[in-house]
């Protein structure tokens, strides 16, 4: 991937000539979030899924469609869902969003390659360019979506990214302790506890390290060619398809052999994948919020100064 670092003046009124269809996948059965949730809190079943969780007394899905919603280079916002959930969604959230104008359809049922597959039978053809956005980063920016549709003026594909700052290793297949007896091991009985025991299970031999320079961890919303996406997603699925192992809109992309270009991501969009993700959203939330409110009474007291 290539790595557009800044945006000349012109890429705001080029951004102008773009009209993107916008998809938010919201299919998945967010595996990874139920293994560490609890059944029931405090006597309440926790929401139906992970992208419903209220953040700010709004779901976290409405979050990441709203950013897109009322753009006037947005031709068009699709939320794409598991088919078995799609009347729930339109019972629970079909009022609003009827008013932000989005169109709801059913997704696929094991795999993110068919959510995105049956988005696109949805989309205009008076989309130009077609983002694809995770429903569960909800934190998205408008001046993230300026500087990738900016990028999109230029480039067929555009993803924003981050330079990953922690140290990357390979590991080998989990190892028991050399100290631990093997009885017990069999039984499961003190293979993790005792003094120096916690932690143990599960350990991994470290097998050598990975150079992390000009490695970025890529976020959303991706940003392609209307034509390029539907090209890269015609083989989905089948035995000749380039980019089976793929987990992303870029990666298909890329199987083609078209460049695909990096724009400076957002450390607030954080993605939410484990429970733990949730407080720090919450967090982050609260934070923007306060400091919009700073921002707002500064501009008033600036305002009545002037006066």
């Amino acid at each position: 991937m290539g790595i557009l670092d800044d945006l000349n003046d012109d890429d705001h009124a080029a951004a102008a000539d773009l009209r993107v269809a916008v998809i938010v996948p919201a299919a998945g059965l967010g595996q990874r979030f139920a293994a560490g949730q609890p059944s029931v809190v405090d006597g309440f079943m926790p929401p139906p899924s992970k992208i419903e969780m209220l953040l700010d007394s709004k779901p976290v899905f409405m979050h990441a469609l709203s950013a897109f919603c009322g753009r006037a280079d947005v031709v068009q916002v699709i939320l794409a869902v598991a088919p078995d959930r799609l009347e729930d969604f339109n019972n629970r959230y079909g009022e609003r969003l009827d008013d932000l104008g989005v169109t709801r359809v059913a997704g696929g049922t094991a795999d993110r390659w068919q959510t995105v597959v049956k988005a696109l039978a949805h989309v205009s053809d008076q989309a130009t360019h077609i983002a694809v956005h995770d429903a569960a980063r909800p934190l998205v920016s408008q001046t993230l979506i300026d500087r990738v549709f900016g990028a999109a003026a230029h480039f067929e594909a555009v993803v924003p990214g981050l330079p990953v700052a922690d140290t990357l290793v390979h590991a080998g297949d989990p190892v028991d302790r050399p100290d631990a007896d093997r009885a017990d091991a069999i039984l499961g009985l003190g293979h993790d506890t005792g003094p120096g025991g916690e932690g143990a299970q599960g350990a991994r031999p470290v097998t050598g390290g990975l150079d992390r320079a000009g490695v970025f961890a890529v976020q959303t919303p991706q940003v392609f060619t209307a034509a390029l996406l539907h090209r890269a997603y015609a083989n989905a699925g089948q035995a000749d398809d380039p980019a089976a192992a793929a987990t992303d809109d870029a990666s298909r992309v890329a199987a083609l052999g078209v460049p695909v270009h990096l724009v400076p991501g957002d450390t607030a969009l954080l993605k939410l994948t484990r429970p733990g993700d949730a407080e720090m959203l919450a967090a982050l939330r609260h934070h923007q919020r306060a400091a919009a409110a700073r921002d707002t009474a500064k501009q008033t007291f600036f305002d009545d100064d002037d006066d």
